[in-house]
């Protein structure tokens, strides 16, 4: 008999309780993304930012909430309050940031404007108490959720190449990052801890993949999915040898990110 190390054993726990909670995932637990979405509408009101941003991220705020407000309340500052609206301001500061990173402007105007409203915003961010080091981590965090993402989009046709595309398959990102914000809280996952131990867990994911039976679980969670129909007849009739996928460390070119910080530090 094998015995398992312990690292072993926290991932297979760690994929179990995914699993389950991807399964007990219900509509009431994504009920509070058109909340987010007015939250969201004030800061860019108030900060007088370009409201191009609500297009962008208006369903992506929603869906990366319960992550992040995790995350802050386990990274215990005690210098931050953490209320809604830091927390929907954390996202979109981050998630302008990765957007920039990913090269998903589509004009030179628009690579402007969000440069110079990702610039004001972490100055906010400055004056709530939140760092630019703790914006970094944000980010490292959120590129780490890639990972597992991949994994279930390979098996209905999502390309992902980054976070950002993440944003089009709605239907499968609310789910998912309600179980990992799940299991952020009951692995006291932080800032620190989350980029890897997400990447022990996309690797558990992984593994499913290696023994055939993803195509398994994804039927049994088809409808938390919302898969269309052509793809739910796909895993249906999925039998052929599935290779064994290698997990990368996904957490992207923070360069640029790095630079919007830096240069908005200096002045």
């Amino acid at each position: 008999m094998k015995i398992k190390r312990y690292n072993d054993i926290v991932v297979d726990s760690m994929v179990e309780h995914f699993i389950q909670s991807l399964e007990m995932v219900t509509e009431s637990d994504e009920t509070e993304n058109e909340d987010y979405k007015s939250v969201l509408r004030k800061i860019v009101s108030d900060l007088n930012l370009n409201f191009r941003l609500i297009g962008t991220f208006g369903f992506g705020i929603g869906a990366f909430m319960p992550i992040i407000l995790n995350i802050m309340k386990n990274a215990s500052l005690s210098q931050v309050e953490i209320t809604k609206e830091t927390v929907v301001l954390l996202a979109l500061t981050s998630l302008s940031i990765i957007y920039l990173e990913e090269k998903k402007t589509k004009s030179p105007k628009e690579e402007v404007e969000m440069t110079k409203d990702s610039k004001s915003m972490l100055e906010e961010l400055r004056m709530r108490g939140i760092g630019d080091g703790i914006v970094k981590k944000v980010i490292k965090c959120l590129k780490s959720v890639t990972g597992v993402f991949k994994i279930f989009g390979k098996h209905v046709g999502a390309v992902i190449g980054g976070i950002i595309d993440m944003f089009a398959y709605g239907a499968m990102l609310a789910p998912i990052c309600v179980s990992l914000a799940d299991i952020i809280n009951k692995y006291k996952l932080n800032l620190d801890t989350m980029p890897e131990n997400f990447l022990m867990l996309a690797s558990g994911v992984a593994t499913i993949v290696a023994k055939h039976t993803i195509a398994h679980v994804i039927k049994k969670l088809k409808s938390k999915l919302k898969l269309p129909k052509k793809i739910e007849d796909k895993i249906e009739d999925e039998v052929e040898e599935m290779e064994e996928p290698t997990i990368q460390k996904t957490l992207g070119n923070s360069r640029l990110g790095s630079e919007i910080i830096n240069d908005n530090k200096n002045k």
